[in-house]
């Protein structure tokens, strides 16, 4: 198996600070409802949200590792998640070139390698995708609204 040369884990600080950002917008109804799960139900929901955690974590820093690497645009989806369109492309010839993949179907490689600019849905570049790339919302610290 191929180690990935990107770094794409999710550290556990990253992930606590994850689902601290997630809690931080808890209401009292849920609280309460909380309470109501078994201590069976609250550790499969605890594993779920870690899993989720880690998948969120692993795409931002995929993305923010090969935009570093590659530059060009950075696009939002209409989630408002950065994508980095051009750095993706350029990833993507990158480690075919190395030999990372193969695709030998012609007309299917040039899909695939430009996949990225065929997706409907995708805005031009704003100050929010590239500051939502330079820092994650979940480490954005939350103003207490009274």
């Amino acid at each position: 198996m191929r180690k990935c040369s990107i770094p794409c884990l999710a550290a556990v600080a990253d992930i606590a600070a994850f689902r601290k950002s997630l809690h931080s917008v808890s209401s009292p109804k849920l609280d309460n409802e909380w309470s109501e799960f078994s201590e069976d139900e609250r550790a499969r929901i605890d594993k779920n949200e870690i899993d989720f955690a880690r998948g969120i974590i692993r795409e931002w820093k995929f993305w923010k590792d090969i935009q570093d690497r590659f530059g060009g645009a950075v696009y939002t989806t209409h989630m408002g998640w950065p994508l980095v369109d051009d750095a993706m492309d350029q990833f993507l010839r990158a480690e075919k070139d190395k030999g990372a993949f193969t695709i030998p179907d012609p007309d299917l490689e040039q899909r695939v390698l430009n996949a990225e600019k065929n997706r409907p849905g995708y805005y031009p570049m704003s100050e929010e995708a590239r500051e939502a790339l330079a820092k994650p919302w979940w480490t954005v610290r939350r103003e207490e609204s009274n």
